[in-house]
């Protein structure tokens, strides 16, 4: 009985690290986005880095403000802002199609990230996943 118990267990171990191989790697986020889709490729965090706002507001900026301080002070990247759009170059777009106003979007490429947002919050809690998605140096 011993035995059998032993191979129903190892089966079950198997057939659970089986299925964890072969989902793809898991963000650590919190909280997780509502949504994820992989692409091949990813964005190189580097000293020129830009930001570049479409829609310039105080409070937009106060939140792009702490989070280059965040970057440069949690992970040693010198983060700044531009009037000209440029590749490599983090780009944020306020757009009234996301209606939750903690809500937003991030779309990341090799050359840009942009992130969508309508309300404030959005932009902030955007914000906190790129620093999230930064690896420490």
């Amino acid at each position: 009985m011993k035995g059998l118990k032993n191979i129903l267990l190892t089966a079950i171990f198997l057939v659970m690290n089986i299925k964890l191989i072969a989902q793809p790697q898991s963000l650590a986020l919190i909280p997780y986005p509502n949504t994820v889709t992989y692409q091949s490729g990813f964005f190189k965090y580097s000293n020129t880095n830009q930001i570049f706002i479409y829609y310039q507001d105080l409070k937009l900026n106060q939140v792009i403000k702490n989070f280059v301080n965040n970057a440069f002070i949690h992970h040693g990247i010198k983060l700044k802002t531009s009037s000209i759009k440029k590749s490599n170059v983090i780009v944020f777009v306020r757009d009234s199609i996301i209606k939750n106003p903690e809500g937003y979007q991030l779309e990341v490429t090799p050359k840009i990230i942009k992130v969508t947002y309508n309300h404030i919050n959005g932009a902030f809690y955007a914000t906190q996943t790129l620093m999230q998605l930064l690896k420490p140096f």
